[in-house]
């Protein structure tokens, strides 16, 4: 028996050196193809929308609302009135998002939920409404903050410098503030 190194391929042993060998021919093989037949890498994931404000308002409910499911904190949970942002987003991009991540609308360091979807049959936008949980006090908002919606939950938050010195973001304008 020999000192060689065995390892199991396709259920024969192969000698480790031999593998090795194999590995590195496919590997400049793999090299050596044209670019037209490589495989195309993953366009990147878009994270984020553009978007328009429509309307700001502050809503009392008839009804109080239940929204969040059971995992929801009980402010959540019943919604018995809302401060509501509407927004319109063009749907190409919107439906580009991942399916599984729900996105949100940040004002600076507050996280605004999905309220509800507007779509029309074959239209180019959408328009999205937006709620603040657990709280109506729109005075809380910070005149001049940047504004995203995002799939990168609590990002804004967490890296509020990043956004604050992007020129490219809408901001909270004053009179979305006054709203009754």
């Amino acid at each position: 028996m020999s000192n060689t190194r065995h390892t199991m391929f396709r259920g024969r042993a192969m000698p480790l050196p031999a593998l090795s060998l194999a590995l590195c021919v496919l590997l400049s093989a793999a090299a050596s193809l044209p670019a037209q037949n490589r495989p195309t890498p993953l366009r990147p994931v878009a994270t984020e929308v553009p978007f328009a404000v429509v309307s700001a308002k502050s809503v009392r409910f008839a009804e109080p609302l239940q929204l969040g499911g059971p995992r929801a904190t009980r402010t959540e949970q019943r919604l018995d009135q809302a401060y509501l942002i509407r927004v319109e987003v063009p749907v190409a991009v919107y439906d580009a998002l991942p399916p599984s991540i729900e996105p949100f609308l940040y004002i600076g360091r507050r996280e605004l939920r999905t309220y509800s979807v507007d779509r029309t049959e074959g239209g180019k936008t959408l328009f999205v409404t937006y709620y603040l949980p657990g709280a109506v006090d729109r005075t809380s908002f910070e005149i001049g903050a940047p504004m995203v919606i995002t799939t990168e939950h609590g990002r804004p938050q967490r890296d509020a410098t990043r956004y604050r010195s992007r020129s490219d973001l809408p901001v909270f304008q004053a009179q979305w503030a006054s709203v009754r």
